[in-house]
Parts: C-alpha cells; sequence; structure tokens
C-alpha cells in the first residue's frame, strides 16, 4: 500500500500550493457546492467565483451537508429545528420547496439528492427498546425530492448505516459500521465489503467506513475511523458491486483547525479525475492522475469551508428572485397532477417569494386550518388569503422579526367551514403577500385541491 502523508511545513505546503494553482487553469464546466460562514456557496472547481446562495444561515443555525443534482438544484438541511424539513432551491437561493421528513430522535443529517434530482437519501438517528435496554443509532432513509414522501420509499439501510451518497440515480452507496452496501431504493441494502476484507495486508485494524463516494471511472473513497487523525482510503473497483476494490494510497494526517483535526466528505469531480474533502481548516482538493493517486498533490482550496459536494452543473446561478405583481389568476401558473388526499401546491412561474403548503385532509383543514410555509428575505408582516370561486374562504397572517422560514395558518370563516363540511374535494387559490419592513412587497399566488 501505498501512503500519501499530509503532513507539509508552512514552506512546503505554500510551494505546492502555488504550483497545483498554476496547474489548475483549464476551465471546467462543474462546480463544488459548500458551506462557508452558515450558510450555502458554490465555486468553480479551482476554488474560483464564489457565490453565496443563501444569506439566512445563522451560527444558531446553520446550513449543512448542501449536494447538487445534475441540473444545479440544491438540497441542504439545516441544524434546526430537529426533525428537519430539508430546503431544496435554485442556485439562485430561491426556494423550489421543503421536504418533509419522517420523526428521528435527530435528524435529518447528510442528504444527497439523486443525480437526476428525483430522490434524496439522508441520515437519522433513532433509538428502539431491545430487551429492556434503549438503543440508539444512525439509519439512510430516502424520500422524494418534491416532498411528496415524507414517511420515505421502502426500507431504510439497517442500523449504523451513515452518510449516503449516490452511484447513479437509483442506487446508494452507504457505509453501515465496518461494511460497505449498496441499496437500490425501494430494495434491501447488500453488501458490498468489509472493512475486514483487507486484512492483513493493508490494514492492521478494522475501521467504520463513513462518507463513501463512488465515481463513475470506478474509484472509490472512504473515510475509516471515527476519530481525530482518521484518514481517506482511496480504491479502484476491480468489477461490479459484489467484487473487492482495490487500496490504492491513503490520505492521512489531516490539518486542525476550526472544523477538528478530521477528514470529512470525500467528493469526486464528475469525471473521477479530481477528489475533495474537508480538513480542520477547510477544503481540500487533488488530482488523481494516470500514472497513480499517489503522484498527486494535496493542496487547500477554500479556507474556512466545509461539507463540499462536486457536481457537472456550473456556476451559473442567474439573477436573484426580484419582487413581481401576482399574475391575474389563470395567468402565469403550471398545473400538476393533484395528490390522492391532501393538497398539492401549484406555483407561479420563477415566484419571488418561496412557499410551499403543507398536506392536509379537508376535514381536518375545516377545523384546524392550512398551514403555509414560507421563506422570506427579511422582518416584515406575511398574509395569506384562499379563494373558492373568486369568493373568500380563509385566511391568515403574521409578523415576521426576521428573514427566514416561517409559518402562517389560514383558517376558514364560519361560512366556508359549513358549506364545504359535506363535500369531498375543494380547489383554493391561495394568494401569498410579504410587506417588508422597507422595500416593495412580495407576492405568490398557489393552487391547492383539498380532499376527504
Amino acid at each position: 500500500m501505498i501512503r500519501k502523508p499530509r503532513h507539509m511545513t508552512p514552506a512546503v505546503a505554500l510551494v505546492c500550493v502555488t504550483g497545483a494553482l498554476g496547474a489548475a487553469a483549464p476551465a471546467r464546466a462543474d462546480s463544488l457546492v459548500f458551506v462557508k460562514s452558515n450558510n450555502v456557496w458554490l465555486a468553480n472547481p479551482d476554488g474560483s467565483n464564489q457565490y453565496q446562495v443563501t444569506a439566512d444561515g445563522s451560527a444558531e443555525n446553520p446550513y449543512t451537508s448542501p449536494s447538487q443534482a445534475d441540473d444545479g438544484t440544491i438540497v441542504a438541511a439545516r441544524a434546526k429545528p430537529t426533525g428537519g424539513p430539508l430546503y431544496r432551491m435554485r442556485q439562485n437561493g430561491e426556494l423550489l420547496n421543503t421536504i418533509p421528513v419522517a420523526p428521528a430522535l435527530a435528524g435529518p443529517f447528510a442528504p444527497q439528492v439523486s443525480p437526476d434530482g428525483n430522490l434524496v437519501a439522508y441520515e437519522h438517528v433513532f433509538s428502539k427498546n431491545v430487551n429492556g435496554y434503549i438503543e440508539t443509532s444512525s439509519d439512510v432513509r430516502f424520500t422524494r425530492a418534491d416532498g411528496s414522501t415524507p414517511q420515505g420509499i421502502g426500507p431504510e439501510t439497517g442500523r449504523g448505516a451513515n452518510a449516503p451518497s449516490w452511484i447513479d440515480s437509483t442506487r446508494a452507496f452507504v457505509g453501515v459500521n465496518q461494511a460497505t452496501t449498496t441499496q437500490i431504493v425501494g430494495q434491501a441494502a447488500v453488501q458490498w465489503w468489509s472493512d475486514y476484507d483487507h486484512q492483513p495486508q493493508w490494514f492492521s485494524l478494522g475501521e467504520t467506513v463513513e462518507d463513501g463516494e463512488v465515481a463513475p471511472n470506478g474509484k472509490i473513497a472512504v473515510v475509516r475511523g471515527e476519530h481525530d487523525d482518521n484518514t481517506i482510503q482511496l480504491y479502484d473497483s476491480t468489477g461490479g458491486f459484489t467484487s473487492l476494490p482495490r487500496p490504492t494510497c491513503t490520505l492521512s494526517e489531516p490539518t486542525a483547525g476550526p472544523l477538528g483535526k478530521r477528514f470529512v466528505d470525500p467528493t469526486f469531480s464528475p469525471s473521477g479525475d479530481a477528489v475533495a474533502w474537508q480538513e480542520g481548516d477547510g477544503i481540500w482538493v487533488m488530482s488523481l492522475p494516470p500514472d497513480g493517486c499517489a503522484a498527486g498533490t494535496p493542496r487547500q482550496l477554500i479556507e474556512g469551508a466545509s461539507d463540499p459536494d462536486w457536481g457537472p452543473a456550473n456556476v451559473n446561478p442567474g439573477p436573484r428572485p426580484t419582487p413581481v405583481p401576482a399574475p391575474a389568476p389563470g395567468v402565469g401558473q403550471h398545473h400538476e397532477p393533484d395528490a390522492a388526499h391532501g393538497g398539492t401546491t401549484h406555483p407561479d412561474a420563477e415566484p419571488a417569494l418561496g412557499a410551499s403548503i403543507a398536506r392536509v385532509r379537508l376535514g381536518r383543514a375545516l377545523t384546524a386550518g392550512v398551514v403555509v410555509r414560507l421563506r422570506t428575505p427579511s422582518g416584515g408582516r406575511v398574509s395569506a388569503r384562499a379563494s373558492r370561486n373568486g369568493r373568500a374562504v380563509a385566511s391568515g397572517s403574521r409578523k415576521v422579526k426576521s428573514g427566514g422560514a416561517t409559518t402562517v395558518t389560514l383558517r376558514f370563516t364560519g361560512a366556508a367551514r359549513r358549506a364545504l363540511r359535506g363535500g369531498r374535494a375543494a380547489k383554493l387559490t391561495v394568494t401569498l403577500r410579504f410587506t417588508p419592513t422597507s422595500g416593495a412587497a412580495l407576492s405568490r399566488r398557489l393552487k391547492i385541491t383539498l380532499r376527504r
């Protein structure tokens, strides 16, 4: 086994970084999404052209673990509240929708959106009573990115599963304690290899395997160990998802810093010719030359950044959402099939105000109201009004002190409750308006169908 030491004196490190930057001049059409200063950011693979995607992250409630689909759509978690939701957004920060998740003891953590953007895998923590003892562990769930499957899809990976990634748009790669697994969504996980399989030739001890990634060219990266001074192990795949891969080289001695002294989140370039990861002082990167990964030179890419994810879309966010007047009924709306139960939102094209409506059955809505989730750019007042056949049937409003996620509940009038009590469904138009403390108001119109 070839080990690639990571420890360098400052003078040597400076020479290596300068040379690597000079070699990185050819332009690439891909990008890195990452966290910096508690918010989601994008950058070119050489660290240039940095763009701040979100603006409402804070030390108390930062964004975490952003990942991107092939078209550049981003899914990320936030530290609060426990239990989600996840956030799906465009590169310019426009919230497309929130993704509700099933109840858990902690999480969701480490969300990863599939290459086609349709699915999200994430880690959560659970506890259960085993023979009178409370056992706590992690597992991996799968859900649809449109938020339509809050209880998840198919079986979970298994006790001890963590930090999923995607091999393709239907198959995930997940570490489970000392083993690696692959899992087609909707089916049970299948073990690929165990860390013990490479003893004693490569490793003297078995370690947990986490944060695994599989590149299209068959290269594999996993983090070995949960402690400080853990390692990133690189492999070459020798066949399908049952053949034992061959270890190639080891990244060791992570740099200490504000983020700790550990390796986290290895991620391959779309072609598999480079790998990036997090250390204690930021994001690092290394090319993987044809003559072997031992010839690569690790270099710091973005100081202070964390949670990198490499995707094929370039940094092309377009303009930030700008205030637009709400269109007249029937204008500029795109319609999708209604859900079998509850409500389905139908956003106007290019909305300025991020919003979604929680699923709820008609009977429950008449008594408890309809919850509208919004993301506002600043403090101000949010108001919502629902109409049916041109007549107002429900309304609600609230003040918000600062920008970020909030909710407003639509409460039905007495007359509307009496009129809809015996009905099987109700098609409503919901008009939202956000009036900031200063500046122009934002509007949004949604359509929702409530069913019994």
